[in-house]
């Protein structure tokens, strides 16, 4: 076993599974907003290092809450609704408005 793949794993082992499930949501998210022509399943496993079961637990989720659609001649995933990406985003803690930095740095 490699050195990355044992950080891993100590990390999955610390960290509970639903906040796991959380992260590994908002990095396919990214990644998926990131490709203007959407990514295939293997594309978004390989990027993000997490497994093609939980890559398709997150594209199932983002596909039911009609922020993502697959393009089944291509078999690749695309989103489809940007600002509801961005909205779970915010709300996962993975990205935060500069303005809301801002007025955390100014009030310190």
């Amino acid at each position: 076993m490699d050195e990355k793949t044992e950080e891993k794993k100590d990390l999955s082992e610390m960290l509970p599974t639903e906040v796991m499930e959380r992260i590994n949501l908002g990095v396919v998210g990214v990644s998926l907003s990131m490709y203007e022509e959407g990514m295939t399943l293997d594309e978004l496993a390989e990027v993000t290092g997490i497994n093609h079961e939980s890559v398709e637990k997150c594209l199932n989720y983002l596909i039911k809450n009609r922020m993502v659609k697959q393009i089944s001649l291509k078999k690749t995933y695309k989103v489809v609704n940007f600002k509801k990406m961005l909205t779970l985003l915010i709300e996962l803690g993975l990205i935060f408005p500069i303005s809301e930095f801002a007025k955390k740095q100014s009030k310190e």
